[in-house]
């Protein structure tokens, strides 16, 4: 569509450039006799900057101007005729008219020629050069839109190839955020397992530790027991009375290790144990052994 758009400039702008050739265009008898003159002037060197030094064609053709028009026709011959390599008068310190009157039959006819057909040649140079002009712009325009349709086309193509681009990175990034998305949930739920196994592992180390300290309650407990009733058994009844009635009466805090300490104590200093008696009874049986030992080995069947 855009390229359409483009031919479509492209045939407007040429199709202006052809009518504007036409609307400046000379009538034909004043086209063919300032070609002509154009003609005689382009066979000499300065009959070019001549041409190009005529800026404006109206004021040879107003009447009131007509000394301008004298003077353009009388560089244009002098410059026509010594360019065919022939002298003239030097009209540099004379009038026009003066100039006109010191020429020779010939010099004057190529003047009279020049003076008459100068407006057209005026005319017909900036319709050349117009013409010649508006080719090249044409021709430039031309080239530049056809440059500009290749471009647009080409600019059609990257548009197309960038979209492309931006549909597959939208959907890459798509599934990139969903699979980033997937992988949050799956940390989040690891996260809550391995909180829940921690949880798990603190709780049972709770309990461990509450059974550590049942289990040691319970072995204090039992060696408590023991203790006290190693008391009640070896010891008399006055010496529990007397250390129960002292630990009551002072209150002093005595703790597990220190009440079977004392315990410990006392059944050393029990009588019962008393390690010289068991000694002697020890070696008594000793004796007795031996002796029924001897007696019997000496006894002869």
């Amino acid at each position: 569509m855009k390229s359409f758009v483009v031919r479509k400039k492209m045939f407007l702008g040429v199709l202006f450039g052809v009518i504007l050739i036409q609307l400046f265009a000379l009538p034909d008898e004043v086209a063919e006799d300032g070609r002509q003159a154009v003609l005689m002037l382009e066979r000499v060197s300065c009959g070019g900057s001549l041409l190009e030094a005529m800026d404006s064609c109206v004021v040879l053709e107003d009447g009131k101007n007509a000394h301008l028009l004298r003077a353009a026709a009388l560089k244009v011959t002098e410059c026509y005729v010594r360019g065919s390599g022939r002298k003239m008068v030097d009209c540099a310190a004379l009038s026009p008219v003066e100039c006109t009157g010191n020429m020779s039959s010939n010099e004057f006819q190529v003047y009279t020629y020049f003076f008459t057909h100068l407006p057209a040649i005026c005319l017909l140079h900036h319709e050349h050069h117009f013409h010649s002009e508006t080719q090249r712009l044409i021709a430039e325009l031309r080239s530049a839109l056809k440059l500009t349709v290749e471009n647009m086309e080409q600019v059609g193509r990257l548009q197309e190839e960038m979209y492309a681009s931006m549909r597959d990175a939208k959907a890459s990034t798509e599934d990139l955020i969903r699979n980033a998305s997937e992988e949050t949930d799956k940390i989040i739920d690891g996260h809550a397992r391995i909180s829940e196994m921690i949880g798990r592992i603190q709780r049972r180390f709770l309990a461990f530790d509450e059974l550590s300290d049942l289990a040691g309650s319970l072995r204090d407990k039992v060696l408590l027991c023991v203790a006290l009733l190693a008391l009640v058994v070896l010891c008399p009844a006055p010496i529990l009375v007397v250390y129960g009635l002292a630990a009551a009466v002072t209150a002093l805090p005595m703790s597990k290790a220190t009440f079977l300490l004392g315990t410990l104590k006392l059944l050393v200093a029990h009588p019962r144990f008393s390690w010289g008696a068991r000694k002697q009874k020890i070696s008594g049986r000793a004796r007795r052994s031996y002796t029924i030992q001897t007696s019997t080995s000496k006894i002869v069947p």
